[in-house]
């Protein structure tokens, strides 16, 4: 290969999210969410939000969690801190889950509690899901919109936001972007 191919081709590689000398195999999660507050024009940073998939068997909602690229263990409630989508991020430090972030009241379900995710400071939650996690079906994400505007001084008309959608095949990505504003929302299927 010559001298210039071989760092064209390791940017493509990192801009596909392909590993460096994997044999194409993916990187990252399979499944993204970007959230943009269309009311003052920024990324809606420390937007609480958790993933559920409905069940084929009980048709109940479960939370999932996603556990680090680097990890061999699935993280649970016990052994999660909040802001797992910040960990996800190199370099970025999840918020403590002080009373300047606030509580996550999300709707209450009849499963344990997962422990919620934030957005990071550009509004991404990059790693919802690993591949390992991934399969087809019905997704809920489910987003706290009261408390994102309680913290900027606003009244919210929607409590929280629910976009659930299908995955039909565990061979895609899926970017699931939100844009925000008191008194509207609209989403979308990104790429």
């Amino acid at each position: 290969m010559s001298s210039g191919a071989a760092p064209r081709l390791l940017r493509l590689q990192r801009h596909l999210g392909l590993q460096e000398g994997s044999s194409m195999e993916p990187l990252g999660s399979p499944l993204t969410t970007h959230v943009l507050d269309t009311a003052s024009g920024v990324p809606a940073r420390g937007l609480c939000l958790c993933l559920s998939r409905l069940e084929d068997h009980s048709q109940q909602w479960m939370e999932l969690r996603t556990r680090h690229p680097e990890a061999s263990t699935m993280v649970t409630p016990s052994t999660a801190s909040p802001g797992l989508c910040w960990d996800s991020q190199p370099g970025l430090r999840a918020p403590s889950p002080s009373a300047s972030m606030g509580p996550c009241p999300l709707p209450q379900t009849q499963a344990p509690r997962a422990l919620p995710s934030y957005t990071d400071p550009d509004g991404r939650c990059p790693g919802l899901l690993t591949w390992d996690q991934m399969k087809a079906g019905t997704y809920k994400l489910t987003f706290d919109t009261t408390a994102y505007w309680r913290k900027r001084g606003q009244e919210s008309f929607y409590p929280y936001v629910e976009v659930v959608f299908t995955i039909p095949s565990e061979a895609q990505k899926f970017h699931v972007p939100l844009l925000l504003s008191p008194w509207s929302y609209t989403t979308y299927r990104g790429s």
